[in-house]
């Protein structure tokens, strides 16, 4: 009756295949990939110099800048997390700035509506 499959669950079985992203061959939904294997070795030897190598060499490609990260103000974080609440539950100044980003783009849509 229905849907069997959502784009969800479509969506976390391709990752658990690890073929959708290269990260999962480094670790993956199934116990496995190159560092889960490291890593249970240097568990049983004790030395995780090799294990600290590899992440440090592998896992950086898929950090923001190179895992230097970014600053970000606390008030974009805020804006951000805010724009995902309902209305009634932002709160006030939140709400303000967005509305206020919200005219913004009305704006600019209005001056620069394309001809056809």
């Amino acid at each position: 009756m229905g849907n069997t499959e959502s784009n969800v669950t479509s969506s976390v079985k391709k990752q658990s295949e690890g073929v959708s992203q290269p990260i999962y061959q480094l670790v993956d939904l199934k116990d496995g990939g190159e560092l889960i294997t490291m890593m249970k070795e240097a568990s049983k030897t004790k030395n995780y110099d090799e294990v600290e190598k590899a992440i440090r060499t592998k896992v950086e490609p898929f950090l923001y800048n190179k895992g230097e990260g970014m600053l970000i103000p606390i008030s974009e974080i805020v804006i951000t997390r805010n724009k995902d609440r309902p209305k009634h539950k932002q709160l006030p100044i939140v709400k303000s700035i967005l509305e206020r980003e919200a005219e913004k783009k009305e704006e600019v849509k209005r001056v620069y509506k394309p001809r056809l």
